[in-house]
């Protein structure tokens, strides 16, 4: 679910009045008694613990440690989960905030027996209980540690505001010193920046003399996605003018497609395939700039264009001035001008055919150059050499047994022979340095040169390359991502994904690395039937198959919401098209006998193509699908688990109508606490094959759940039986390289307030989360989401790719798991041994594993004394089974098979 967040505040301050008391602000302080030095009846004033409190045990206290106040909120008990139930220390309002300003929170916090070390905070409006712009999570650990967070007020808001700290698990949180301070407006730069010359043209590699070094493609982006590669091909020609040039092919099978399955679900096939310089060019505004390139098409007489996209780094994901002038080509070489003011700090180059209609042919462009001034100049490279490092391999993804290769390209634009040193280095996951021989390029004059470096064949998991070289005394860098994936993975893996890429390309390399699920969402009443007996089936054909010829494996809901505009029964005003046309179909249908013929006919048409059918996206809670009581600012009807169980009945049964063999997915789609006794209650366990769950943690850590996990596990034993359980949306997030410094999460955006420290931990937490779910009968975990944003842009909502197709660090961490896990591991059990350590141990086909962890600051050393036992880390490198540390990186033992059992109970204690 992407879900509207608000991100960013303001504050300003009034007084408040607690018993007799009265506290005043401290200097600066938009917080009242911040440092927790006024007490009342021994508790904080100004400062109140909430939450229900017919679910929730919890008491508020001052006291004091290292001789200095702190406030403590123990909590004993939660029951239940979303609404009010959590542990809460709360400031009502005080805090007052002022739209557009920046802020800082300051604060030191600490933990006892929270297992998710995370605790939210949000200054929240309570007129209609939205944030305010801070809404994020920061670690907490048995240590005092200090949280500071950067953002800027989305709203403003003084008496109904809420500064909030909250937990929804058992244990003990300790706060003090909270200062919130209005700060300077902060000037945010971009980090992803193109390579800096003394030359005149702002572009490297404008020539493609080194390649397709430093260029991908964009197009009209389909929802959430763009072309995620370069569409072309860099040629070399024996003209001196135009020795080398990018070939955009167009037309059949040459023109991309980018699909969409959500919201409107789309197949738009690319008529405006631009080639675009990766990077950003920093410009200064309200100057005047000349853009200008060599152009030419075959056939003749096609639409080209010329421009750049411009930004600022604060403006938000996407939000781009396209500044461009369309040009007619011939076919011959023609130079094409383009001279503009760019209102913003930031651009890049794009340039290429916008075609009108779909034709076959090509599109030839070379000698891009971007320069300060009113016209343009003869075109000059952006260095008198040029050099190039790319891996060999699309996207830098490489299967155990190939051979990985670094390709490192240089072309000489002097009269003389060069010679130049390309010193190369790696770091792998755990950031520790391999050395890598150098490359030695000579060059002659107007010459390219082209040499490959083969990487260690026993290489497994992430790597990052680093190249380094010097021209003309000026140094330059640049990092590539690689990964290097097991060839074991089965064609039916425990990962799967939410929403399947706009580009296939990128759907073809999270397959290598044990990405064979997708769930759609592209079967919507709706869509399907826009009105009563009219239909439109090609829109899903078109999103089914599509998936279902990568090769890979696919579930669909079915339908996302229960009705179509003309069959809801949401009051009659409630609007049909724009932003808010969803809401009508998530009310129920007058007629539900109609939903669940619409439900037999879509079962009935994709056998064989579907068998997983999951019934409504997270009904109750949210506004998708029948809201609930919870859910607030609609009116009308307020829907309750039990209508939900009762129109998945007819549904359920619609479905095993049309094919008996599907599998029917159900539940409220939430975590494990929520509304899971009404559905026991309801009966649901009767009706569906598997039970559904939602997780998004934030930066809560995976050990959290165990406890909700398990009390799950105990309600449907006692209703019956244990069913098989799909996590159909979940996610961890981590980003090593921000693309904004200082980083300050924009408004509504989804990911930017849930990303944990780093790639690592994100790698570390999802294999952890992974294990603790399938430990507990959970057989299928789709991530979300399938996105991947646009040149110069990568979403930080997925957490596997980076951009381009290229590897973030749980990438290869997946694809490890998804190799030792195969289709479908066997729980054996899971047990905490002595020190903290964690062990889940699984019967899988052909082989037992186990699974090791350690969230504890406590390293015990661990030895398996079984014959034929082999141990490998979390990237999938062999390490000593005598002797284990494990740690927050999970380690894999693998034993014969059938013998889980017997390796987890043989674990010896070393030290």
């Amino acid at each position: 679910m992407r879900v509207t967040l608000c991100i960013l505040l303001e504050i300003f301050i009034l007084a408040m009045v607690v018993s007799t008391s009265r506290a005043e602000p401290r200097s600066g302080n938009l917080v009242i008694n911040g440092d927790f030095s006024q007490v009342t009846n021994g508790k904080p004033v100004g400062w109140a613990a909430e939450g229900d409190s017919s679910r929730v045990t919890q008491s508020l206290s001052v006291v004091r440690e290292d001789g200095v106040s702190c406030a403590k909120l123990d909590c004993k008990s939660i029951r239940g989960s979303g609404g009010d139930i959590h542990s809460m220390i709360a400031q009502m309002r005080v805090v007052s905030l002022e739209r557009g300003k920046t802020y800082q929170l300051t604060c030191e916090v600490r933990e006892n027996g929270i297992q998710g070390h995370s605790v939210s905070v949000a200054v929240m409006d309570m007129t209609d209980w939205n944030t305010c712009g801070l809404n994020t999570s920061i670690p907490v650990t048995s240590e005092w540690r200090s949280s500071s967070i950067i953002f800027r007020a989305t709203r403003t808001v003084s008496k109904e505001s809420r500064l909030q700290f909250w937990f929804t698990e058992p244990g003990t949180f300790y706060l003090r010193d909270v200062k919130l301070t209005e700060i300077q407006p902060v000037k945010t730069v971009f980090t992803d920046l193109a390579p800096r010359t003394e030359s005149k043209n702002l572009v490297t590699n404008g020539a493609f003399d080194v390649g397709a070094f430093g260029w991908s493609s964009m197009g009209r982006t389909s929802g959430w996605g763009n072309i995620a590669h370069l569409h072309g091909t860099v040629m070399a020609s024996n003209d001196p003018l135009h020795s080398h040039f990018l070939r955009i092919p167009l037309g059949g099978g040459d023109t991309p497609v980018l699909y969409f399955d959500y919201l409107v679900p789309s197949a738009t096939r690319q008529l405006r395939m631009l080639a675009a310089n990766l990077g950003w060019i920093a410009v200064q505004p309200d100057t005047s700039y000349t853009l200008s390139c060599e152009m030419r098409s075959n056939p003749p007489g096609l639409r080209a264009s010329l421009g750049v996209m411009a930004t600022n780094p604060s403006d938000g994901s996407g939000n781009w001035r396209d500044i461009e002038t369309d040009v007619t080509l011939s076919d011959t070489w023609k130079r094409y001008t383009f001279t503009f003011q760019s209102p913003k700090r930031y651009l890049f180059v794009a340039v290429g055919p916008d075609l009108v209609r779909a034709v076959s042919g090509a599109v030839d462009v070379t000698n891009i150059q971007l320069e300060r001034g009113d016209e343009a100049t003869a075109y000059s490279p952006s260095c008198i050499e040029e050099i190039g490092v790319t891996p060999s391999q699309m996207g830098g993804l490489f299967t155990a047994g190939e051979k990985a290769k670094v390709l490192v390209y240089g072309y000489n634009h002097t009269a003389l022979t060069t010679q130049s040193r390309i010193a190369l280095r790696a770091t792998d996951f755990f950031d520790r340095t391999h050395p890598l021989p150098s490359v030695i390029l000579r060059i002659p004059p107007g010459k390219a040169v082209e040499k490959s470096l083969t990487l260690p064949s026993n290489w497994r998991g992430y790597f990052r390359i680093t190249a380094q070289w010097n021209i003309a005394g000026k140094p330059f860098s640049h990092s590539n991502r690689i990964a290097i994936l097991p060839d074991g993975i089965p064609q039916d893996s425990v990962v799967g994904l939410n929403h399947a890429f706009s580009d296939d390309t990128l759907i073809r390399l999270a397959k290598k690395a044990g990405v064979t699920w997708y769930r759609d969402w592209s079967i919507k009443w709706q869509d399907m039937e826009s009105e009563p007996g009219v239909w439109h089936w090609g829109i899903a054909d078109t999103q089914i198959n599509r998936v279902r010829a990568q090769k890979v494996n696919l579930m669909a809901l079915l339908p996302p919401f229960p009705s179509a505009n003309w069959s809801s029964e949401a009051p009659i005003d409630f609007p049909q098209a724009g932003p808010g046309s969803r809401l009508r179909q998530a009310w129920a249908p007058k007629d539900p006998s109609l939903l669940d013929e619409f439900i037999q006919r879509a079962a009935d048409r994709y056998k064989g193509k579907v068998m997983y059918w999951e019934f409504l996206n997270e009904p109750i809670f949210t506004d998708y699908s029948l809201p609930g009581s919870g859910v607030g600012g609609y009116p009308g009807r307020r829907y309750t688990v039990e209508d939900y169980v009762n129109l998945l009945k007819g549904a359920a049964a619609a479905m095993r109508s049309a094919d008996p063999q599907c599998r029917v997915i159900g539940g409220v789609a939430s975590d494990p606490d929520r509304f899971t006794s009404q559905l026991m209650d309801d009966g649901i366990l009767k009706v569906v094959d598997i039970l559904n769950l939602h997780i998004y943690p934030g930066l809560r850590a995976p050990e959290g759940y165990e406890k909700e996990m398990d009390r799950l596990l105990s309600l449907m034993k006692e209703h019956g039986g244990i069913k098989p359980i799909w996590i159909t949306e979940f996610a961890y997030y981590g980003c090593d390289n921000l693309p904004r410094k200082p980083f300050i999460p924009q408004p509504y955006s989804w990911e930017d307030t849930r990303l944990l420290a780093s790639e690592r931990q994100c790698a570390d937490y999802t294999i952890r989360f992974f294990t603790i779910m399938m430990a507990r009968g959970v057989r299928k975990i789709f991530i979300h989401a399938g996105v991947s944003g646009t040149v110069n842009t990568p979403d930080l909502e997925c957490p596997i790719f980076a951009g381009e197709g290229a590897p973030r660090k749980l990438l290869p961490a997946l694809a490890v798991f998804a190799e030792m896990a195969g289709s479908a591991p066997q729980p054996v059990l899971h047990e905490t041994l002595k020190g903290g350590c964690r062990v889940a141990a699984f019967d899988t086909h052909g082989k037992s594993l186990l699974i090791l962890w350690n969230p504890t600051s406590a390293r015990t050393s661990l030895s398996i004394p079984i014959l034929q036992v082999k141990a490998y880390d979390i990237m999938g490198e062999p390490l000593n089974a005598k002797r284990l540390t494990p740690s927050d990186d999970p380690i894999y033992v693998l034993g014969k098979p059938d013998s889980a059992g017997a390796m987890a109970k043989a674990i010896m204690i070393v030290r």
